[in-house]
């Protein structure tokens, strides 16, 4: 999606924030992140503000504007949503932070660890929520998707771009995928992605331990789900393309075989 600077943005964008927050006395464009079209940090009268924008309605608001209540301290706080003349406007507190590093002598570990323990033990009771599982039925059997069911919510899209850190914590932003599933699903995918950051498989599941809700959860079911996203990236781009990716997923199947049987 082409972006375009705040200063680039319709005068009725710079009021709905100025009428809210009165002045803007700096603005940084944050490019990073591929679902909207204008994104910046405002340095305003009332503090600093995360602003994003698309052109039209854009669903992922919805989304993040439906689930934000229930994300704790794990997520930033919400702030407000505009709809007018053409553009979506979502506003958060904004999060003064860098991107979280996942590399094996991270210093952000054990505070990540921490993010997913507290968020595991979000529900957002009532909200009605994509289940998680479904993303993978056309590469399942029912049982195999009852199987990884849950009734947590799920942030869906772990990713160093949406985990944003500072010396004491990290916050976890852009909820627009969020679902409903089991809760240890973001543990999970945080596995996945230290891996791939570097991590052995091993370590990557002794970290994902000092998380109760993945402690707490069937190795076999975490096998299963990383099987299913084999299949899928298998399915979408063939063995030879899908063949790094399934070997970290694999490197997991074989650490949850190991805890099976220890």
């Amino acid at each position: 999606m082409t972006r375009t600077p705040w200063a680039g943005l319709p005068a009725h964008i710079h009021n709905a924030v100025t009428t809210r927050h009165g002045h803007i006395s700096a603005a940084r464009d944050i490019t990073a992140g591929f679902t909207c079209q204008a994104a910046a940090i405002l340095h305003t009268d009332a503090g600093p503000v995360f602003v994003k924008a698309v052109r039209g309605h854009a669903g992922g608001h919805d989304r993040e504007t439906a689930v934000a209540p229930h994300t704790g301290t794990a997520g930033p706080g919400f702030l407000w949503r505009d709809e007018t003349s053409g553009w979506d406007v979502i506003a958060f507190r904004a999060v003064e932070g860098r991107h979280g590093d996942l590399t094996p002598d991270s210093p952000h570990l054990a505070a990540l660890a921490a993010l997913l323990a507290a968020a595991s033990e979000l529900t957002a009771p009532g909200l009605q929520l994509p289940a998680w599982a479904d993303q993978w039925a056309a590469h399942a059997e029912p049982a195999e998707l009852e199987q990884l069911r849950g009734a947590h919510l799920v942030h869906g899209d772990i990713n160093p771009h949406n985990l944003l850190a500072d010396s004491q914590r990290v916050w976890l932003v852009d909820w627009a995928l969020a679902a409903r599933g089991p809760a240890w699903a973001d543990t999970a995918e945080t596995t996945i992605r230290l891996i791939e950051d570097g991590h052995t498989a091993a370590h990557a599941r002794a970290w994902a331990d000092t998380v109760p809700a993945w402690r707490a959860a069937d190795p076999d079911d975490i096998a299963l789900w990383a099987g299913l996203r084999c299949r899928a990236l298998t399915a979408a781009v063939g063995a030879d393309g899908a063949r790094r990716s399934n070997s970290r997923h694999q490197a997991l199947i074989d650490e949850m075989s190991a805890a099976r049987a220890g």
